[in-house]
């Protein structure tokens, strides 16, 4: 999922930012980046390709793990991340 790939990769830009404002501005992305995958997940729980017109995910394994991968990251960098998300 490149959603997943892409916000993992802002939370460690975000950790290695020694620049106060492009942290702000990164903190403000990775924000947006976990609302929209918290709202992809499917009723299962899971998560998989996303129509986005519809937001309908099919679900798939992988896919679920690297969402889950970047959550949790995000989580450990002090980003609100909904605990019904990752449980």
């Amino acid at each position: 999922q490149p959603h997943a790939h892409a916000l993992l990769f802002l939370v460690c830009a975000h950790d290695a930012e020694s620049d106060p404002a492009r942290a702000e501005r990164l903190a403000k992305r990775i924000a947006r980046a976990v609302t929209f995958a918290v709202e992809c997940q499917t009723a299962e729980g899971a998560w998989g390709r996303v129509e986005p017109s519809q937001r309908v995910a099919g679900a798939n394994g992988v896919q679920t793990c690297e969402v889950l991968h970047a959550l949790l990251a995000a989580r450990k960098a002090g980003f609100d991340v909904p605990r019904a998300a990752t449980d």
